[in-house]
């Protein structure tokens, strides 16, 4: 998939997949779409994506290499997981009290 889509292009198969599973879920739903959506993100995940990933490090100098990953590694994925995830819950509130389904 590599040699085919290139690294920018395999980089893309993960947002691509899950923006296809979110839009099944949404026309179709039921376990089976969103079943189907998670599991194509933990098999792309640690699979196609992290491999991409590690391919930006490699024009980094040998010396740099090791501490740019531990920076991404480190902070930056986990401040984006937490921002990610905080934006979710903050929609999920909003849209609850919009629908005045907010329970107190």
């Amino acid at each position: 998939l590599l040699d085919r889509l290139g690294v920018a292009g395999a980089l893309a198969v993960l947002p691509a997949a899950l923006a296809l599973g979110s839009a099944g879920t949404l026309v179709l739903g039921g376990l089976v779409a969103i079943s189907l959506t998670r599991a194509a993100e933990q098999g792309l995940r640690y699979t196609v994506n992290d491999g991409a990933t590690q391919l930006l490090y490699v024009p980094r100098p040998t010396s740099r290499r090791g501490r740019a990953k531990a920076f991404v590694d480190g902070v930056v994925r986990p401040a984006t997981i937490a921002a990610t995830s905080s934006s979710a819950i903050c929609s999920s509130c909003q849209s609850r009290r919009a629908s005045g389904n907010a329970t107190a």
